[in-house]
């Protein structure tokens, strides 16, 4: 991941393999080890998951045609088979469905749903830490801004005795530049699934008839000039220190209500302390003209899975 001669990072790499190693201590019960061991192919796997299953949710006829890499399965079987033997007790979300006292699930049950959480816990995670990296790099400026709120809020900062993330998550500037990023880059670009009109119904100026399935476009409502001005495509962290300059319920990173991610919490505990101790540990300086596409499976990541930046020590 790192070139040493250069002080070359892929940092959209090095912060994918951050989050699954963050995503197997706290709901599988030990790191995966990515980051010490380098090139990993499971995150290319979790990649070509996501678009298998967008491609069956599109086109549910295909399934005996589009099989599923039996490379995630075997995996996650492995880790349960070694977790079962070594300490089934310890608590955390695979402890508690190994020890479930209501139902006890099937062995493909509980499978299948640790695949769930190593998906949904490291995928979007990790491309929303990323990318506020990334936005924070291009920007030096507010990379500086963000440098002298942690250093002045954490003098004693250091890798081995972080911050709380109750203190964390009490700094401004940290939360607006997440929160901008993820104006900019949501997780979610349709927030669904739909709802179904259950009868003849008028928004606004458009009119649906009954049984119109109905969904929310959280890209294009944070990108909409009438809500969030002139700057909309701009990276301004400072509009979130100004409370009157967020408009109402334009801000849907998490969907809302009562059935919004179960996961914002982890993922935004995971978001600021990745960007926290990075920024507090290390200099980055941008490689311009890189390839910024994104596409979008189930939840977004470049196109390249790559984005390079030169790396320095700050001690």
């Amino acid at each position: 991941m790192v070139d040493q001669n250069q002080n070359i990072v892929n940092i959209y790499e090095m912060i994918h393999y951050c989050v699954l190693d963050i995503t197997g201590e706290t709901i599988f019960g030990g790191s995966f080890r990515f980051i010490e061991t380098g090139n990993h192919p499971l995150p290319h796997k979790i990649f070509q998951e996501l678009r298998r299953m967008i491609k069956l949710g599109m086109f549910p006829f295909l399934k005996p045609f589009i099989k599923q890499d039996p490379y995630i399965l075997n995996f996650m079987t492995s880790l349960i088979k070694n977790r079962r033997q070594e300490d089934p007790e310890r608590k955390d979300l695979l402890g508690m469905l190994l020890n479930a006292s209501e139902r006890s699930m099937s062995d493909i049950e509980l499978h299948y749903q640790a695949i769930e959480f190593l998906i949904a816990g490291s995928d979007t995670s990790s491309f929303s830490s990323a990318m506020t990296m990334i936005k924070l790099i291009q920007n030096p400026d507010k990379l500086d801004t963000l440098f002298k709120e942690i250093d002045e809020s954490f003098p004693e900062f250091n890798i081995d005795k972080l911050p709380s993330h109750d203190k964390l998550k009490q700094l401004p500037y940290l939360n607006a530049v997440i929160n901008e990023t993820l104006r900019l880059h949501p997780i979610n670009y349709d927030i669904g699934p739909g709802r179904i009109t259950i009868e003849d119904t008028i928004i606004g100026d458009y009119f649906f008839p009954k049984g119109t399935t109905l969904a929310v476009n959280a890209y294009r409502l944070h990108h909409s000039s009438k809500y969030w001005g002139d700057d909309v495509e701009e990276f301004v962290p400072e509009r979130w220190l100004n409370p009157e300059r967020i408009p109402k319920d334009c801000f849907l990173p998490f969907s809302a209500g009562t059935r919004n991610c179960i996961g914002q919490n982890f993922a935004m505990m995971v978001i600021r302390i990745i960007v926290a101790t990075l920024i507090q540990k290390y200099k980055f300086e941008d490689i311009l003209n890189q390839d910024m596409d994104i596409v979008h499976y189930l939840t977004p990541s470049l196109k390249t899975k790559q984005y390079n930046v030169k790396i320095y020590s700050r001690n």
